[in-house]
């Protein structure tokens, strides 16, 4: 969102926590990155709270985190126990280690680290037996009346209940779900044909595939089969083809235009294409050059797999 989002208290920047990972954290250490000058919020880093509180590893897993913190430019930073319980009547809780590994690690780098628990009861700090943090914590209630929160929804920020939440997609009615097999089976026995009749029918076939990816983007998933059969059939069938991944990974990369029509297009090899799709490939899958692909895309590629009686999202099949 390009709204500044100014953070004023703690409840504010643990009502922000969850957007930022996307799903609700459990059994976890969350570490927020703030930034000089004004403490601008960066990185935010989740790891399991028992690893962090391992005796063995413990240690050795704070300092790699310290060190993704300072590698973000963070001059402070905040962590946040997720935790069944107030952990503060018991000195040797998860918490009190995972912090203690941390502050330790953070020493000279980062300087005192805050510590606050979110449980099943309230939120509190993890050093504080005052009556401002009373037993089981405040309510989180609290959490959900912040300003953060309600401008973050407004904005469409979703959170998942828990992390495995995150990669469920919810699957399409069965009916819909046979549309699109039918649409499929229909299409794959299109593309035998177009390769046993030669280049050019394989051709058109392959651009007929990313026509249909284009109009999978225009129309939208969420909505009922369109009429005459959804087009999530054909892309499925045309994804089998390494050519027409190949365009459907290039269209996700702002500014290719019209290039995987192009490139499926070519009859015989095409050195600029060939170089052109290498480049746009790369800004995918090359961490020194890689791009995000538009939210469209992305949420596409997810969506796609609510249609599909066989596949996972876009991309999942080996070339």
């Amino acid at each position: 969102m390009d709204t500044t989002l100014r953070l004023s208290e703690p409840r504010e920047l643990l009502a922000l926590i969850p957007h930022q990972l996307g799903f609700q954290p459990e059994r976890s250490v969350v570490a927020v990155s703030l930034r000089p000058p004004a403490g601008e919020v960066g990185l935010v880093v989740r790891v399991d709270l028992a690893g962090l509180a391992d005796p063995a590893d413990g240690p050795r897993l704070a300092r790699g985190l310290v060190t993704h913190l300072d590698r973000d430019g963070a001059r402070r930073t905040v962590l946040v126990v997720y935790s069944e319980h107030d952990p503060r009547t018991d000195p040797g809780h998860e918490a009190h280690v995972a912090a203690a590994a941390v502050r330790e690690a953070a020493a000279g780098v980062l300087g005192e680290v805050p510590c606050w628990v979110v449980s099943s009861t309230g939120y509190l700090s993890l050093d504080c037996d005052e009556p401002c943090c009373p037993p089981g914590g405040r309510p989180l209630t609290d959490l959900q009346a912040t300003q953060v929160g309600a401008r973050m929804v407004l904005a469409g920020s979703v959170v998942a209940p828990s992390r495995q939440d995150v990669g469920r997609i919810r699957p399409a009615p069965a009916e819909a779900r046979r549309a699109v097999a039918r649409v499929r089976r229909r299409w794959e026995a299109r593309g035998e044909q177009a390769r046993a009749c030669g280049p050019q029918a394989c051709a058109d076939w392959r651009a007929e595939s990313v026509a249909a990816w284009r109009r999978a983007l225009a129309q939208g998933l969420d909505g009922p089969v369109p009429a005459g059969g959804s087009p999530v059939g054909r892309v499925e069938a045309g994804l089998v083809d390494r050519r027409v991944r190949d365009a459907i990974l290039v269209s996700c990369v702002p500014g290719t235009g019209d290039l995987p029509e192009r490139a499926v297009r070519a009859e015989e090899p095409d050195d600029s294409a060939d170089a052109a799709v290498g480049a746009a490939v790369a800004a995918i899958v090359d961490p020194a050059v890689a791009l995000a692909p538009p939210r469209t895309c992305a949420g596409t590629s997810t969506c796609l797999s609510r249609w599909s009686p066989t596949a996972g999202p876009v991309g999942r099949r080996p070339r």
